[in-house]
Protein backbone atom coordinates (compact mmCIF):
# COMPACT_ATOMS: atom_id res chain seq x y z
CA UNK A 1 0.00 0.00 0.00
CA UNK A 2 1.40 3.38 -1.02
CA UNK A 3 1.36 6.54 1.04
CA UNK A 4 -1.45 8.05 -1.02
CA UNK A 5 -3.94 9.99 1.17
CA UNK A 6 -6.51 12.77 1.25
CA UNK A 7 -6.12 15.24 4.11
CA UNK A 8 -9.76 15.68 5.10
CA UNK A 9 -9.23 18.32 7.78
CA UNK A 10 -7.09 21.39 7.09
CA UNK A 11 -7.48 25.02 8.19
CA UNK A 12 -6.26 28.09 6.35
CA UNK A 13 -6.56 31.67 7.51
CA UNK A 14 -5.70 35.28 6.87
CA UNK A 15 -5.94 37.73 9.76
CA UNK A 16 -5.80 40.67 7.34
CA UNK A 17 -9.41 40.39 6.16
CA UNK A 18 -11.75 42.31 8.48
CA UNK A 19 -14.77 40.32 7.28
CA UNK A 20 -13.39 37.19 8.98
CA UNK A 21 -12.98 36.66 12.71
CA UNK A 22 -10.30 34.48 14.31
CA UNK A 23 -10.76 35.42 17.96
CA UNK A 24 -10.43 31.79 19.08
CA UNK A 25 -6.98 31.65 17.53
CA UNK A 26 -5.71 35.01 18.70
CA UNK A 27 -6.08 34.33 22.40
CA UNK A 28 -2.96 33.59 24.45
CA UNK A 29 -4.13 30.09 25.31
CA UNK A 30 -7.04 27.67 24.90
CA UNK A 31 -8.36 25.28 27.58
CA UNK A 32 -8.03 22.27 25.25
CA UNK A 33 -5.27 23.33 22.87
CA UNK A 34 -2.94 24.99 25.37
CA UNK A 35 -0.70 27.98 24.45
CA UNK A 36 -1.39 29.12 20.89
CA UNK A 37 1.69 31.17 20.05
CA UNK A 38 3.19 28.50 17.78
CA UNK A 39 0.34 28.79 15.27
CA UNK A 40 -0.49 32.50 15.51
CA UNK A 41 0.84 33.22 12.04
CA UNK A 42 -1.19 36.03 10.40
CA UNK A 43 -1.33 34.47 6.93
CA UNK A 44 -1.55 30.70 6.84
CA UNK A 45 -2.58 30.17 3.24
CA UNK A 46 -2.55 27.28 0.79
CA UNK A 47 0.99 28.07 -0.37
CA UNK A 48 2.29 27.90 3.18
CA UNK A 49 0.44 24.63 3.79
CA UNK A 50 1.91 23.19 0.59
CA UNK A 51 5.41 24.13 1.72
CA UNK A 52 4.95 22.60 5.16
CA UNK A 53 3.44 19.36 3.83
CA UNK A 54 5.85 18.95 0.91
CA UNK A 55 7.67 15.91 2.33
CA UNK A 56 4.42 13.96 2.73
CA UNK A 57 2.03 15.73 0.45
CA UNK A 58 -1.70 14.96 0.36
CA UNK A 59 -3.31 14.15 -2.95
CA UNK A 60 -6.32 16.35 -2.13
CA UNK A 61 -7.27 18.69 0.69
CA UNK A 62 -10.57 19.43 2.45
CA UNK A 63 -10.77 22.76 4.24
CA UNK A 64 -12.90 22.90 7.37
CA UNK A 65 -14.21 26.18 8.78
CA UNK A 66 -11.59 28.18 10.64
CA UNK A 67 -13.13 31.67 10.83
CA UNK A 68 -15.77 32.11 13.52
CA UNK A 69 -18.56 34.50 14.40
CA UNK A 70 -19.35 37.35 14.21
CA UNK A 71 -17.68 37.68 10.82
CA UNK A 72 -19.54 36.91 7.60
CA UNK A 73 -19.18 33.12 7.04
CA UNK A 74 -19.23 33.52 3.28
CA UNK A 75 -16.16 35.77 3.39
CA UNK A 76 -14.06 32.73 4.28
CA UNK A 77 -15.55 30.72 1.41
CA UNK A 78 -14.84 33.53 -1.07
CA UNK A 79 -11.23 33.78 0.12
CA UNK A 80 -10.77 30.01 -0.15
CA UNK A 81 -12.13 30.10 -3.70
CA UNK A 82 -9.28 32.48 -4.52
CA UNK A 83 -6.77 30.17 -2.85
CA UNK A 84 -8.05 27.30 -4.97
CA UNK A 85 -7.68 29.35 -8.14
CA UNK A 86 -4.07 30.18 -7.29
CA UNK A 87 -2.85 26.84 -5.94
CA UNK A 88 -5.47 24.13 -6.62
CA UNK A 89 -6.07 23.71 -2.87
CA UNK A 90 -8.43 23.27 -1.15
CA UNK A 91 -10.31 20.75 -3.28
CA UNK A 92 -13.46 20.97 -1.15
CA UNK A 93 -14.81 23.25 1.59
CA UNK A 94 -16.75 22.52 4.75
CA UNK A 95 -18.06 26.01 5.38
CA UNK A 96 -19.17 27.80 8.51
CA UNK A 97 -22.94 27.94 8.58
CA UNK A 98 -25.27 29.22 11.30
CA UNK A 99 -27.57 26.30 12.08
CA UNK A 100 -29.80 28.65 14.04
CA UNK A 101 -30.15 31.12 11.18
CA UNK A 102 -31.61 31.11 7.68
CA UNK A 103 -29.82 27.95 6.60
CA UNK A 104 -31.21 27.68 3.06
CA UNK A 105 -30.28 31.27 2.24
CA UNK A 106 -26.80 30.82 3.68
CA UNK A 107 -26.27 27.65 1.65
CA UNK A 108 -27.17 29.58 -1.51
CA UNK A 109 -24.69 32.34 -0.62
CA UNK A 110 -21.89 29.84 -0.03
CA UNK A 111 -22.53 28.11 -3.35
CA UNK A 112 -22.55 31.46 -5.13
CA UNK A 113 -19.12 32.15 -3.62
CA UNK A 114 -17.72 28.73 -4.56
CA UNK A 115 -18.96 25.44 -6.02
CA UNK A 116 -16.35 23.70 -3.85
CA UNK A 117 -18.58 23.87 -0.76
CA UNK A 118 -19.64 20.34 0.18
CA UNK A 119 -20.67 20.60 3.81
CA UNK A 120 -21.15 22.76 6.86
CA UNK A 121 -19.87 23.13 10.41
CA UNK A 122 -21.22 25.30 13.22
CA UNK A 123 -19.04 25.16 16.33
CA UNK A 124 -21.48 27.41 18.21
CA UNK A 125 -23.95 24.52 18.63
CA UNK A 126 -21.34 22.30 20.28
CA UNK A 127 -22.91 21.72 23.68
CA UNK A 128 -26.33 22.84 22.41
CA UNK A 129 -27.44 20.02 20.13
CA UNK A 130 -30.88 20.00 21.73
CA UNK A 131 -31.60 23.46 20.27
CA UNK A 132 -35.01 23.24 18.54
CA UNK A 133 -33.65 24.96 15.41
CA UNK A 134 -31.22 22.17 14.62
CA UNK A 135 -33.57 19.50 13.14
CA UNK A 136 -34.88 21.93 10.54
CA UNK A 137 -31.35 23.08 9.75
CA UNK A 138 -30.22 19.50 9.20
CA UNK A 139 -33.15 18.91 6.85
CA UNK A 140 -31.98 21.91 4.82
CA UNK A 141 -28.43 20.53 4.69
CA UNK A 142 -29.75 17.18 3.51
CA UNK A 143 -31.87 18.78 0.80
CA UNK A 144 -28.81 20.66 -0.47
CA UNK A 145 -26.70 17.46 -0.39
CA UNK A 146 -24.39 19.05 2.14
CA UNK A 147 -22.68 16.94 4.78
CA UNK A 148 -22.80 17.98 8.43
CA UNK A 149 -19.48 18.19 10.26
CA UNK A 150 -20.64 17.19 13.73
CA UNK A 151 -18.69 18.74 16.61
CA UNK A 152 -19.51 17.05 19.90
CA UNK A 153 -17.92 15.26 22.83
CA UNK A 154 -19.08 11.93 24.28
CA UNK A 155 -21.65 13.68 26.49
CA UNK A 156 -23.71 14.75 23.46
CA UNK A 157 -23.30 11.63 21.36
CA UNK A 158 -26.70 10.16 22.37
CA UNK A 159 -28.36 13.40 21.24
CA UNK A 160 -26.34 13.32 18.02
CA UNK A 161 -27.37 9.71 17.44
CA UNK A 162 -31.04 10.70 17.71
CA UNK A 163 -30.50 13.54 15.20
CA UNK A 164 -28.76 11.11 12.84
CA UNK A 165 -31.61 8.62 13.13
CA UNK A 166 -34.14 11.37 12.36
CA UNK A 167 -32.17 12.44 9.24
CA UNK A 168 -31.12 9.16 7.59
CA UNK A 169 -30.35 10.80 4.24
CA UNK A 170 -27.94 13.32 5.79
CA UNK A 171 -24.24 12.43 5.60
CA UNK A 172 -22.77 13.19 9.02
CA UNK A 173 -19.05 13.32 9.77
CA UNK A 174 -18.07 13.17 13.42
CA UNK A 175 -15.23 15.67 13.66
CA UNK A 176 -11.99 14.85 15.47
CA UNK A 177 -13.27 11.44 16.60
CA UNK A 178 -15.54 13.19 19.09
CA UNK A 179 -12.87 15.48 20.62
CA UNK A 180 -11.49 13.06 23.24
CA UNK A 181 -10.03 15.50 25.75
CA UNK A 182 -8.57 13.05 28.28
CA UNK A 183 -6.73 9.74 28.22
CA UNK A 184 -7.71 8.22 31.58
CA UNK A 185 -9.53 4.85 31.52
CA UNK A 186 -12.79 6.23 32.95
CA UNK A 187 -12.98 8.98 30.37
CA UNK A 188 -12.08 6.68 27.50
CA UNK A 189 -14.72 4.17 28.57
CA UNK A 190 -17.38 6.88 28.33
CA UNK A 191 -15.99 8.09 25.01
CA UNK A 192 -16.03 4.54 23.63
CA UNK A 193 -19.63 4.10 24.73
CA UNK A 194 -20.62 7.25 22.84
CA UNK A 195 -18.62 6.24 19.77
CA UNK A 196 -20.32 2.85 19.67
CA UNK A 197 -23.77 4.42 19.97
CA UNK A 198 -23.11 6.83 17.09
CA UNK A 199 -21.60 4.07 14.98
CA UNK A 200 -24.95 2.26 14.98
CA UNK A 201 -26.25 4.93 12.59
CA UNK A 202 -25.13 4.08 9.04
CA UNK A 203 -25.14 7.71 7.90
CA UNK A 204 -22.54 8.73 10.52
CA UNK A 205 -18.84 8.63 9.60
CA UNK A 206 -15.84 9.19 11.84
CA UNK A 207 -13.01 11.55 11.02
CA UNK A 208 -9.83 10.41 12.76
CA UNK A 209 -8.08 13.71 13.28
CA UNK A 210 -7.12 16.24 15.94
CA UNK A 211 -6.06 13.58 18.44
CA UNK A 212 -3.13 15.72 19.57
CA UNK A 213 -5.50 18.30 21.03
CA UNK A 214 -6.21 16.10 24.04
CA UNK A 215 -2.80 14.41 24.07
CA UNK A 216 -0.09 17.05 23.79
CA UNK A 217 2.76 14.59 24.34
CA UNK A 218 1.25 11.94 22.09
CA UNK A 219 2.98 8.87 20.77
CA UNK A 220 1.97 6.26 18.24
CA UNK A 221 0.99 3.98 21.11
CA UNK A 222 -1.12 6.59 22.89
CA UNK A 223 -3.13 7.08 19.68
CA UNK A 224 -3.45 3.39 18.89
CA UNK A 225 -6.43 2.58 21.21
CA UNK A 226 -8.49 5.52 19.92
CA UNK A 227 -7.78 4.86 16.26
CA UNK A 228 -8.49 1.19 16.81
CA UNK A 229 -11.83 1.93 18.48
CA UNK A 230 -12.92 4.22 15.63
CA UNK A 231 -12.00 1.62 13.02
CA UNK A 232 -13.67 -1.21 14.90
CA UNK A 233 -16.87 0.66 15.74
CA UNK A 234 -17.45 2.49 12.46
CA UNK A 235 -15.57 0.00 10.26
CA UNK A 236 -13.02 1.17 7.68
CA UNK A 237 -15.92 1.86 5.29
CA UNK A 238 -16.94 4.87 7.42
CA UNK A 239 -13.64 6.30 8.67
CA UNK A 240 -11.40 8.95 7.13
CA UNK A 241 -8.26 10.79 8.23
CA UNK A 242 -7.19 14.41 8.59
CA UNK A 243 -4.23 16.33 9.97
CA UNK A 244 -6.08 19.18 11.70
CA UNK A 245 -3.29 21.33 10.34
CA UNK A 246 -1.94 23.68 11.49
CA UNK A 247 -3.67 23.32 14.89
CA UNK A 248 -1.96 19.99 15.61
CA UNK A 249 1.30 21.69 14.67
CA UNK A 250 1.31 22.67 18.33
CA UNK A 251 2.27 19.09 19.21
CA UNK A 252 4.21 17.57 16.28
CA UNK A 253 5.31 18.00 12.68
CA UNK A 254 3.02 17.37 9.72
CA UNK A 255 5.12 14.39 8.73
CA UNK A 256 4.76 12.90 12.21
CA UNK A 257 0.97 13.35 12.33
CA UNK A 258 0.33 11.90 8.89
CA UNK A 259 2.97 9.23 9.41
CA UNK A 260 1.19 8.09 12.56
CA UNK A 261 -2.20 7.92 10.85
CA UNK A 262 -0.76 5.96 7.95
CA UNK A 263 1.06 3.60 10.31
CA UNK A 264 -2.06 2.98 12.40
CA UNK A 265 -4.04 2.04 9.30
CA UNK A 266 -1.29 -0.03 7.67
CA UNK A 267 -2.55 -3.37 9.03
CA UNK A 268 -5.90 -3.03 7.28
CA UNK A 269 -6.54 -4.90 4.06
CA UNK A 270 -5.55 -3.02 0.89
CA UNK A 271 -9.21 -2.16 0.15
CA UNK A 272 -9.87 -1.01 3.72
CA UNK A 273 -6.69 1.00 3.79
CA UNK A 274 -7.60 2.75 0.54
CA UNK A 275 -11.07 3.57 1.90
CA UNK A 276 -9.77 5.15 5.12
CA UNK A 277 -6.88 7.02 3.55
CA UNK A 278 -8.64 8.51 0.55
CA UNK A 279 -11.68 6.68 -0.80
CA UNK A 280 -14.17 7.67 1.86
CA UNK A 281 -13.12 11.32 1.79
CA UNK A 282 -13.41 11.36 -2.00
CA UNK A 283 -16.93 9.92 -1.75
CA UNK A 284 -18.20 12.10 1.12
CA UNK A 285 -16.81 15.37 -0.23
CA UNK A 286 -17.29 14.47 -3.92
CA UNK A 287 -13.65 15.06 -4.76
Amino acid sequence: MTGRFVDAHVHLWNFNNQLKDYSWLQAESDPLLGPLGEIQIPVWDAARFAAESRHRSPEKVVHVQAAGPPGDPVAETAWLAGEHQQTGWPDAIVARLDLRGDVSAEIDRHLEASPLVRGARDMTVMGSLTDPAIPGALSALSAAQFSWELACTWEEMPVAAKLAADHPDLVIVLGHAGFPAERGPGYLDRWKSGIRALAQLPNVHCKISGLGMGDHQWTLESWRPMVGECLESFSPERCLIGSNWPVDRLYASYDAVIGALLALTAELSPAECAAVRYGNAERIYRL
